[in-house]
């Protein structure tokens, strides 16, 4: 991006352009933290079937695995209401179907 050498003049124009500066700053500083760390984080790996239902089958009976699972996913709201991602239910579902139906 070319640097304008345009001083701001008033007090709006000010922030903008401080909140722009700070906006590409922070962009420049997550693009360096991603270079640093790899294309993906821990979380983020994609994993075969096969990984995805290991760990479905460690998570499954383990009550202590299950509360970290929820504690990471689910967002409680101020009302009491927990929101809960949907493609992590459908994909919870689809796990659970795979190994009722024994091919784990």
């Amino acid at each position: 991006m070319p640097v304008t050498a345009k001083k701001p003049l008033t007090a709006a124009e000010r922030m903008e352009h401080t909140s722009r500066e700070l906006a590409t700053r922070l962009f420049d500083r997550r693009m360096e933290m991603r270079t640093a760390l790899g294309g993906r984080g821990y979380k983020a790996q994609p994993l075969s079937g096969t990984d995805k239902l290991n760990r479905y089958s460690e998570v499954r009976n383990d009550s202590q695995a299950w509360t970290d699972l929820m504690k990471q996913n689910f967002k409680v709201k101020e009302d009491g209401r927990i929101l809960v991602p949907k493609g992590m239910l459908q994909e919870l579902g689809k796990m659970e179907q795979t190994f009722r139906e024994g091919v784990l």
